[in-house]
């Protein structure tokens, strides 16, 4: 305020002083225009020191905020509405006279009794700003389907042997190309090439050979130029360590392969083979010798997985089934005579295989002639090259039941092919072991933790006594859920990026922090998406037509004056250099 009154008295000063100099003059030609320009030159002058501003009536609807947030177009801006954002990003210096920043919302919203519709505008809120608005109707105007990835999922733990799968949408709204890598180890494991213009869905897959956490990156490359880098973090689990029994009817070349790739894979296995009516042969792996020769409950109680041809069987394991246990029938042309078998003349002379996620394994040498029956109530997990069913399974009380055609999985021992047979003989234990209840499991909210922002931790217990939690070392109090007393969230706040280890009730796991960077596409697609739900959710109608008028200020253009300056510092210079005599 004090400035403002030094620059009128410094602009009277010297005004006075034009004037007077110009009335001194002794030439008197042209007096009145000289002392007009003086006086415009000084008025100019100043006004580019301090702009002068005016007050405008402008309308409103009286129950409407116009609300933008990331990623609405500065077009919008230009109408001729009032409009506010929360982050103060649309704040440019071509703006700023026409958007208002708004601290907090919900405070704004007390204090404005009268609004009763929002307009958002972009990207959208988050959900927690969302929650704020439930009671107001809202209406929705979206910004463009970002480029890149708009939906990814993995799961965060991996078994041992299994296989990552990748999955997710890219939208490739640009002319040419773009391809997805999926790398890690220094080395690309996978990719995918996806056509311009439109989105597509992608899936990525590889078998990790170590344990532990592990951190991929999903590249998508345009020619030479890298787009995104996003990281991909997961653990490989170590192997659980099962307990095996086998009930084979004959001597069998197969099961010398399994149980040797059981025992190599620290499986504890029972073997008992038959040998005669009343005569069979055992032998123990990873465990103590035990007596096979009658086939109780109490005895198949120790077990998690049967693995028993189909002449073994009987009614102790099918109860067995119903109580949780995991049993694998291995059938052949010899004994499969019921309704659920197909046999067919084999018109190959070797097998494709490959599974329900459609990823083959090398061919196996001989011929198939015994297929499964499609049934609803099962589901296939391997199929040959023509979508006959080979193996499926089925639920059975507690347990489920694995139902195998396949006799000769050893010959890709014989090949070779180890990972083939591993693959599928890890994908028929861990399908069918026998479930142990968790003492508890844990779940993020997010689908992306971020540094810097709060991390809702929700714990899931068998007892309703406080778990202890601790992250890096700092001990965490959960807070109880009243209407479920077994569920315990916290929330916690991580200044860094990367993996943190975590301790719930003395049992050690991991999550992954990200960068504020990271899957940006991702979370501004949910983000649209989230929005389009909420403001359909709140699409009721006001009945109000009113107006407000609300008085905004404005600058007047600075260029006005800048050329009137202009105009008299050049007619004063003309006439004095010209026009005097």
């Amino acid at each position: 305020m004090i400035a403002n009154y030094f620059v009128i008295l410094a602009s009277i000063a010297f005004a006075a002083f034009l004037i007077f100099k110009e009335w001194r003059r002794p030439n008197n030609g042209r007096r009145v225009w000289r002392i007009i320009a003086s006086l415009l030159l000084v008025l100019s002058l100043a006004y580019l020191i301090f702009p002068i501003s005016y007050e405008v009536r402008q309308e409103n609807a009286v129950d409407e905020l116009n609300l933008l947030t990331q990623g609405a177009s500065e077009d919008i801006v230009n109408e001729k509405r009032t409009f506010y954002d929360l982050d103060s990003v649309h704040r440019t210096k071509d703006f700023k006279r026409k958007v208002k920043s708004i601290a907090d919302l919900s405070y704004y919203l007390k204090a404005h009794p009268e609004i009763r519709k929002i307009n958002v505008y972009g990207d959208g809120l988050p959900s927690w700003q969302m929650e704020k608005l439930k009671n107001y109707q809202v209406s929705f105007y979206p910004s463009a389907i970002p480029n890149g990835v708009i939906s990814i999922n993995w799961p965060k733990k991996v078994a041992n042997a299994s296989r990552l799968f990748v999955h997710g949408n890219y939208h490739n709204n640009t002319e040419a190309e773009t391809k997805l890598k999926l790398i890690g180890l220094g080395r690309d494991l996978d990719s995918v090439t996806l056509a311009p213009g439109k989105a597509k869905s992608f899936s990525l897959t590889y078998i990790p050979k170590q344990q532990g956490r592990a951190l991929f990156s999903l590249v998508a490359i345009q020619g030479k130029d890298t787009l995104s880098k996003d990281p991909i973090p997961f653990e490989v689990l170590p192997t659980q360590k099962l307990k095996v029994l086998i009930l084979a009817s004959s001597p069998d070349f197969e099961y010398k392969f399994i149980k040797k790739w059981l025992f190599e894979n620290q499986h504890a296995v029972a073997f008992r083979t038959r040998i005669s009516k009343d005569k069979h042969s055992t032998e123990f792996l990873n465990q103590k010798a035990i007596n096979l020769d009658l086939i109780s409950n109490t005895l198949l109680n120790d077990f998690d997985v049967i693995i028993a041809d189909e002449d073994e069987m009987r009614p102790e394991i099918s109860n067995a089934v119903a109580r949780g246990l995991g049993l694998i029938v291995r059938s052949d042309a010899s004994v499969a005579k019921s309704n659920a078998y197909e046999e067919l003349n084999a018109k190959e002379k070797v097998l494709s295989l490959q599974g329900e996620d459609s990823l083959k394994f090398n061919d196996l040498p001989f011929e198939q002639t015994l297929y499964l029956k499609a049934n609803p109530e099962h589901q296939p997990i391997f199929l040959d090259n023509t979508g006959r069913i080979i193996v499926d399974e089925q639920i059975n009380g507690s347990g489920k039941i694995i139902t195998s055609t396949l006799s000769s999985t050893y010959q890709w021992k014989l090949e070779g092919k180890d990972a083939d047979f591993a693959r599928f003989w890890s994908t028929l234990i861990s399908r069918s072991a026998r479930k142990r209840s968790a003492a508890y499991t844990y779940q993020i909210t997010r689908q992306f933790p971020r540094e810097g922002e709060s991390i809702n931790l929700r714990v899931s217990a068998l007892d309703i006594k406080i778990p202890s939690i601790i992250v890096d070392s700092l001990p965490l109090a959960p807070k109880q859920n009243m209407e479920l007393p077994f569920l315990w969230d916290v929330s916690l706040w991580s200044k860094t990026t990367g993996w943190k280890s975590m301790s719930i009730n003395q049992s050690a796991e991991s999550f992954y922090v990200f960068n504020e960077t990271d899957w940006i596409a991702v979370e501004k697609y949910n983000r649209i998406i989230a929005n389009k739900a909420f403001a359909k959710a709140h699409s009721r109608l006001t009945n109000k037509d009113e107006k407000t008028t609300e008085i905004i200020k404005q600058e007047m253009s600075k260029w006005w004056f800048y050329l009137i300056f202009l105009a008299s510092i050049s007619f004063l210079w003309y006439e004095q250099r010209f026009l005097v005599k």
